[in-house]
């Protein structure tokens, strides 16, 4: 049931269950992403626009697919567009397209600790989604809320298979200067109105020193099936980064995942 894997395909130029970085000794455009935002007033407006390899992999196809789901999502190339109003200095309200916020890992390279993206973020979690968003500051500098109110599971309008609203949440403490965690939920119907799917996942961020950085993820998921029983998944990720230099960085993550 997961939102973007790799396919399966045998090919020699091709990475064995790799999503994001599946082809070996090739030279590709992988995404190549421009963004434009305007703030007017309480308003902000967003839109990203991509093209490359990616762009198929986040709309839940590819090139080395028998089928190309992604040629029928009509919004593939648009990864984000969102209108944004910020109420108080505490509560805010976005709708639109955004990237999802499941997993430790995100859907920009530059924005994690290797290129690759871990088997958690490529087979448990969906990418990106439609719908609206309502954060809140409970405590503000300590306790950020974000609920979600979706259109499905990944945000694919050829995908949806019912007409009922996905949900999501996500909790994020900050412990200490040193000390992070975030719980991010997300559940609804899929494949019928009377199979549900949901996500649990938490990560957790440990600085050791002004060097090394420590994180850890665990993700547990469940699909009921319309015929009955249901389908699980569970993955836990450690991840470990550190500069040995002030140009060399290190960062080596084992992980797990069970389908």
């Amino acid at each position: 049931p997961q939102g973007h894997s790799s396919g399966g395909a045998s090919s020699a130029a091709i990475v064995d269950a790799r999503s994001y970085d599946r082809f070996s000794n090739q030279v590709i455009l992988n995404m190549a992403e421009l963004t434009a935002k305007k703030k007017l007033g309480k308003v902000t407006l967003k839109t990203s626009f991509a093209v490359g390899e990616m762009v198929d992999n986040l709309s839940g196809g590819g090139s080395h697919l028998a089928t190309n789901t992604a040629a029928g999502e009509p919004t593939r190339n648009i990864t984000q567009a969102t209108l944004t109003y910020v109420a108080t200095d505490r509560l805010s309200l976005q709708l639109g397209k955004f990237y999802t916020h499941m997993g430790y890992e995100v859907v920009n390279a530059r924005d994690n600790w290797q290129y690759s993206r871990g088997y958690v973020f490529t087979y448990g979690v969906p990418t990106w989604h439609q719908g609206l968003v309502v954060s809140y500051a409970a405590v503000p500098g300590k306790l950020a809320s974000n609920l979600y109110i979706l259109n499905g599971w990944g945000g694919q309008i050829p995908g949806e298979a019912n007409r009922k609203a996905t949900f999501g949440l996500n909790l994020g403490w900050t412990a200490s200067e040193n000390l992070s965690a975030n719980y991010n939920y997300i559940g609804g119907p899929e494949l019928s109105d009377v199979s549900f799917r949901d996500v649990h996942e938490v990560n957790l961020t440990y600085n050791l020193s002004s060097t090394w950085t420590l994180a850890a993820e665990l993700l547990l998921g469940k699909q009921t099936i319309p015929a009955g029983g249901e389908g699980r998944w569970t993955g836990y990720g450690v991840y470990l980064k550190g500069a040995l230099s002030n140009n060399l960085t290190l960062s080596p993550r084992i992980e797990m995942f069970d389908d």
